[in-house]
């Protein structure tokens, strides 16, 4: 699979982010630096994973300028960011992220037409599983935000239906994908 070096660095940031930020949370430590680093640490090996896949010159730019832009909006927000107790605006770049990069490589696919079908691919998989991720997760994101902002003010009743929400989105992209790899290695 091209870039398999790449989707291992993506699944290995987010066991240990998602370990950390458990860990942090069940000591009762402040976790929120976690989940708004998760984002930054995932998007640099996905931009290696989908240079290695097939996808036109101007895709590669503007992935290559949509990464250098989320770095910069990073660094210019991260201060006051961080204090936010649910920011899902860092996810939900990272979501267009993962969208622009999956459509040129969708769109290239079809130009190409290589032989062989293309669910035979893993990194179709790879793709397919990301694209689940974050369409789901910018409607989950978006629809909490919204909860929060026009709800209660039980805002932490919210932050534990958010994280079981977007947990079980991972789970389920994470197990359709290790699903594929089993039934084409086994």
């Amino acid at each position: 699979m091209p870039g398999k070096v790449s989707v291992i660095a993506y699944f290995a940031v987010f066991f240990v982010g998602t370990l950390l930020a458990s860990y942090l949370s069940y000591n009762d430590m402040y976790n929120n630096w976690v989940y708004d680093l998760i984002p930054l640490s995932l998007i640099i090996p996905l931009y290696f994973f989908f240079r290695q896949l097939p996808n036109s010159k101007i895709g590669k730019q503007i992935s290559w300028l949509y990464l250098f832009l989320f770095l910069l909006y990073y660094i210019k927000t991260w201060q006051a960011a961080i204090d936010v107790p649910l920011n899902t605006e860092y996810y939900l770049y990272f979501a267009i992220f993962i969208l622009i990069n999956a459509a040129g490589y969708l769109l290239q696919e079809l130009k190409l037409m290589r032989e062989g079908f293309v669910f035979y691919r893993i990194e179709f998989w790879m793709v397919a599983s990301l694209l689940f991720y974050a369409c789901v997760c910018t409607l989950v994101w978006s629809f909490f935000t919204y909860l929060i902002d026009k709800g209660p003010e039980d805002f932490f009743h919210y932050a534990y239906i958010w994280s079981l929400c977007h947990n079980l989105t991972l789970f389920i992209s994470c197990v359709s994908f290790s699903w594929v790899l089993y039934r084409k290695f086994r």
